[in-house]
């Protein structure tokens, strides 16, 4: 077995050879931003901010701030990953045609389900955010809120159960992918 030096790094070339297919390589992308994306948020609903509402007591106005930070911490980085995941799966059913055309199928749905969740987000999750963004405004200028935020996360919780379905659907289809590749 030839082996590949890089600096003090062997690596044998058969894995050097497999990891420079590009369709590898999309999967691999694939799988990595999908597995960020999925089990940030299974963690984030298991054990982050929101279910913390119902473990201990906090006035509205708390939990508007606490979901407010928590929203602006973590869009762009979940928006990034979706995106990310869904064009490498897209890619990876292109590189598929030659040798693997029965995986086209899986990984055009994995690209699928990596990308339904920014339209999922703007149009049916959306008005829910900003009602959230918008209680935290209040609370900030000092302002009454009127609005029952834990309420409005249960419903953001509930939506977000979709998105995570997803992005599950997503992550398992890659890993799937990699393993019979």
């Amino acid at each position: 077995m030839t082996t590949l030096h890089i600096g003090t790094l062997s690596l044998p070339r058969a894995l050097v050879n497999r990891l420079a297919s590009p369709l590898i390589a999309s999967i691999g992308l694939g799988l990595a931003s999908s597995s960020y994306f999925f089990l940030g948020n299974l963690a984030c609903a298991s054990v982050g901010v929101l279910p913390s509402f119902k473990a201990v007591h906090l006035e509205e106005e708390k939990k508007a701030e606490l979901f407010a930070f928590f929203f602006e911490k973590a869009a762009f980085q979940f928006v990034a990953t979706s995106s990310i995941s869904a064009l490498s799966y897209f890619a990876a059913a292109y590189y598929a045609k030659p040798l693997h055309t029965s995986m086209r199928p899986w990984l055009l749905t994995a690209g699928i389900c990596s990308i339904s969740i920014l339209p999922y987000t703007l149009f049916l999750m959306m008005p829910t955010n900003k009602t959230l963004l918008a209680a935290r405004d209040r609370v900030v200028r000092k302002e009454y809120l009127h609005i029952k935020t834990q309420q409005h996360v249960d419903t953001w919780s509930k939506l977000h159960l979709a998105r995570m379905a997803a992005g599950g659907i997503s992550w398992a289809i890659g890993m799937a992918t990699l393993i019979l590749i």
